[in-house]
């Protein structure tokens, strides 16, 4: 419920949260506004997987999973979000936003991975 509520203000009030830093009214200020709330709505989604993977991993760690969970984070983040991290920021030249999008992509198949392994760890004790 906290991702989705700090998720829904980052995509709804981007502006209202880069006023917080900056004046976003100055015209000085208008490409760093545009690029913030660029970075806010990638933030927005990255919050949402966060928040998955987080209770997966906890959800296996009370099942004592501890290995599989480290090992679905490693290839998920390395072998996923780093990766994907790098071909968007330099191959498709996105810059930072491609890193952010590989590191949301990373988190998303964490928690998928670690949401399945759990589901399955649950079955197979029934």
């Amino acid at each position: 419920i906290v991702m989705c509520a700090s998720a829904g203000l980052y995509w709804l009030a981007p502006q209202w949260i880069v006023g917080l830093y900056i004046d976003v009214s100055a015209a000085e200020n208008r490409e760093v506004v545009r690029i913030a709330i660029v970075f806010l709505m990638i933030a927005a989604v990255f919050q949402i997987f966060d928040g998955l993977q987080v209770s997966a991993s906890f959800c296996l760690r009370g099942l004592k999973d501890t290995t599989a969970a480290m090992l679905l984070c490693l290839i998920s983040y390395w072998g996923i979000g780093a990766v994907a991290g790098y071909v968007l920021c330099y191959v498709f030249d996105l810059g930072g936003k491609g890193l952010w999008i590989g590191m949301t992509l990373g988190l998303a198949a964490a928690s998928v991975l670690l949401s399945l392994r759990f589901q399955w760890k649950v079955r197979r004790m029934a």
